[in-house]
């Protein structure tokens, strides 16, 4: 028969590794899908800075091939911002791409995990781009490679 102080550390130890479990199981993530602005097709190979608001310090996305990327929504955190990745060996910070919206506002994180976030295009029309409840769209414009580092 145990220690009675056992009886009391057996019940406390499950109850922290039930909350912690709870506590991962609840974790959200948004779907962010990176689309040429013009096209509607999804680009591959690029990434994006993110800060959350409420939530000290940002992370940096990569999209894969198929422009998609998952980040998961730290705890405290009430709404997403993106800004431009610069170009691979960039020491200026010179963007990788030119962005059509969303243009560094944030967005309510609650917003998009119910409905979903379509920015409006500033680079042109494109065809009808929808997203499902969780997912951004992040809409871009590739620079051509002979684009001139400063301009």
């Amino acid at each position: 028969m145990p220690a009675p102080h056992y009886r009391r550390i057996a019940p406390a130890t499950l109850l922290a590794a039930l909350c912690l479990f709870c506590a991962q199981a609840t974790a959200q993530t948004l779907t962010i899908r990176m689309i040429n602005a013009r096209s509607g097709k999804p680009i591959d190979g690029k990434s994006v800075n993110v800060e959350f608001q409420g939530v000290p310090g940002n992370a940096v996305l990569a999209v894969d091939k198929h422009g998609i990327g998952h980040l998961t929504i730290p705890p405290g955190a009430t709404a997403i911002s993106f800004i431009a990745a610069s170009k691979k060996g960039s020491v200026q910070n010179i963007p990788a791409y030119t962005v059509c919206g969303p243009f560094g506002e944030y967005i309510s994180i609650q917003d998009i995990l119910a409905h979903g976030f379509v920015p409006q295009n500033a680079c042109g029309s494109t065809p009808q781009l929808t997203a499902a409840p969780g997912e951004l769209l992040y809409l871009i414009e590739p620079l051509p490679w002979y684009t001139p580092a400063l301009q």
